[in-house]
């Protein structure tokens, strides 16, 4: 090795040092900040009543998810939001780095690191990694599968080949959208190879699925689920680049995205190219055409796009010699507005209240999300004090139910004294919690004869109000009529 090849590989393992430093940053500083979502309560197995074979069964996707919090929870001893997330931020950064390796062993090193770094810094993949739910983890099984597959096909040991099918197995377990993994198995192996890990695969997710299916949980459970998503029925309309927006606040991300991919796609190698439309495409023409509700699983299609992307920075940065200088002081401007932009928007302490506040930065100001779209939010800093909430609420007595402005999952989750309850034409439930910037984006309505209630508790900073309903009086005055 020449000392020049030696100064540029020292150079690529800081770069990539600098990448998983920055992934690890932004997935685990205060990640036990926030309080729940929604969402991360439905993970936990609260019911100890329940078998776990029962909970496991009674959901909507695979057990991977569950069984990680389950863990993390015999770890822990409780339900403590630090530990619950933590493996999940772990397999959310060490995706970054098997991200790379597929990449650097497909495309190369130089596309690898660039698309390593796009892909970190995603908003998606970010908020995900700070979030105790399945998406880290069939990213993380998809690659393995990938890489898997393709040492496979290099080696040939049927250890590795059943080693490929098992972590696609496990993508499928974590959820659905693992079937695009299928799509790069596709290109990156021959069609031999490809048909006996899909179809192996297949085997070991229908040990799950076949019970699942046979005791009729698949059918009352996630059946009616898709068919709502499919058809947008009981959700707001949806805007996937409004989404894409709001997880990547002020464009700076989208843009240099768009921008690099059409350049990588214009200088990509054939076969490249046909491996990248396809996946991009294919998951495309699905969310956008047939799914009316896609939400957050739009981030299939921006995948490959992290790839199409690096391989762009890659062609600018090495190819323009004249310009190089010039070339290299936008790129790495980019990237430290796109940290910043990050950090910002996901770092308790920095954000400002964004998305639920109209915030500052740069001296832009960040509309607060509205409710015209149905978002899925996931990742941001929150915190509203339900558990103080709940700590006071369980020194009440004689609590039976109460209503709040808030998500009712988390809400219930923090009291775990009294069920939600909304008002009725004729009833008025005992307590109200009304909090502002409420996690739900679609405003509840207000509860009505709010002048009926007493504050009992009330917050300096004004974010959190309960109050109780007014006892009825009794008026005693003349006698009733016989």
């Amino acid at each position: 090795m020449t000392k020049k090849t030696e100064i540029y590989c020292r150079r690529q393992n800081l770069f990539l040092l600098f990448i998983l430093i920055m992934s690890a940053f932004l997935r685990f500083y205060q990640l036990g900040y926030s309080h729940f979502y929604g969402d991360e309560i439905k993970t936990l197995y609260l019911r100890k009543d329940v078998s776990a074979f029962n909970f496991l069964m009674n959901q909507r996707k695979g057990p991977v998810q569950f069984v990680t919090s389950w863990v993390a929870e015999k770890i822990s001893g409780g339900y403590d939001e630090l530990w619950i997330r933590l493996p999940y931020a772990a397999a959310g950064t060490l995706l970054v780095y098997i991200f790379y390796y597929f990449v650097r062993q497909n495309f190369g090193i130089a596309p690898a690191l660039y698309s390593s770094l796009f892909f970190s810094l995603s908003g998606f993949n970010i908020a995900f990694s700070r979030t105790a739910q399945y998406q880290v983890w069939y990213l993380l099984f998809g690659f393995l599968c990938l890489i898997l597959a393709k040492t496979y096909a290099d080696k040939g040991k049927l250890c590795v080949l059943a080693a490929s099918a098992g972590c696609l197995s496990l993508a499928l377990l974590s959820h659905y959208d693992a079937v695009f993994f299928l799509i790069p198995l596709y290109f990156i192996i021959n069609k031999k190879t490809f048909f006996k890990i899909a179809l192996l695969g297949l085997a070991f997710t229908s040990l799950f699925y076949i019970p699942n299916i046979y005791s009729g949980f698949f059918e009352s459970n996630t059946f009616g689920y898709i068919s709502k998503r499919l058809s947008g029925l009981v959700y707001q309309k949806n805007n996937s680049l409004y989404t894409i927006f709001v997880y990547n606040p002020l464009y700076v991300y989208p843009l240099a995205l768009l921008v690099l991919s059409i350049v990588g796609l214009k200088n990509a190698k054939a076969e490249h190219k046909n491996l990248l439309l396809a996946w991009f495409f294919i998951p495309f023409a699905i969310f956008q055409l047939l799914i009316l509700n896609p939400g957050t699983h739009i981030n299939n299609y921006l995948i490959p796009l992290s790839i199409l992307a690096g391989l762009g920075a890659s062609y600018l940065l090495n190819s323009s010699v004249k310009y190089k200088p010039y070339v290299f002081l936008t790129f790495t401007t980019l990237l430290g507005l796109i940290c910043a932009i990050q950090i910002w928007t996901y770092i308790p302490g920095v954000n400002a209240g964004y998305p639920w506040k109209e915030a500052r930065l740069f001296g832009i100001t960040t509309q607060r999300v509205g409710d015209d779209y149905q978002l899925y939010l996931y990742g941001f800093p929150y915190r509203r004090g339900w558990d103080k909430i709940g700590q006071y609420m369980n020194t009440v007595k004689g609590v039976r139910n109460f209503y709040t402005n808030d998500n009712e999952v988390v809400a219930e989750y923090y009291l775990n004294i009294a069920p939600y309850t909304a008002p009725g034409s004729n009833f008025l439930p005992q307590y109200y919690i009304q909090i502002d910037n409420p996690q739900e984006l679609k405003q509840k309505p207000e509860i009505p004869l709010v002048d009926q209630y007493n504050v009992i508790l009330e917050s300096g900073i004004g974010e959190v109000k309960i109050f109780k309903l007014k006892p009825v009086e009794v008026k005693i005055g003349a006698k009733a009529a016989l």
